[in-house]
């Protein structure tokens, strides 16, 4: 009797088991092979990257662009007036040192360049080539 009731249990249980049914249907597949193919997430990339250089050239051709571009070169000397060497990055005076000729330079050099660049002339022209590339990227 224990035994029947145990085998109709364990029968019940893999009748109603989910991993024991039948495999997937075939359209199970196919839109798992979609989801997952190379080919197709190569083609949905090449058009994501497609749309953001359209975007890049757009922001490159209608947008303004300022750059700041900074450099110092410092020229430290070695003093050593006192009887005691020291170096400084920038000095004032100094009777005795080593390095760079005081008298030739203020410390170092210095450079500080900020750039506009606008594309009024071209604007309109220019903005023609993005989105006609936009458009290809669209049609893939």
């Amino acid at each position: 009797m224990f035994t029947r009731s145990f085998l109709l249990l364990i029968a019940y249980w893999l009748i109603s088991c989910p991993a024991v049914w039948a495999q997937q249907d075939l359209s199970f597949y196919l839109k798992a092979a979609k989801q997952n193919s190379p080919l197709f997430n190569e083609n949905k990339n090449l058009g994501k990257a497609t749309e953001l250089e359209a975007e890049r050239l757009k922001a490159f051709y209608t947008k303004v662009q300022i750059t700041a571009t900074g450099n110092l070169m410092m020229a430290p000397v070695f003093v050593t007036d006192n009887n005691q060497t020291r170096l400084e990055l920038f000095p004032r005076t100094a009777d005795t040192y080593y390095g760079y000729d005081l008298g030739a330079s203020n410390g170092g050099q210095y450079l500080g360049l900020i750039t506009y660049t606008n594309h009024f002339l071209t604007m309109s022209a220019s903005w023609r080539v993005p989105n006609k590339q936009k458009l290809a990227g669209k049609s893939i």
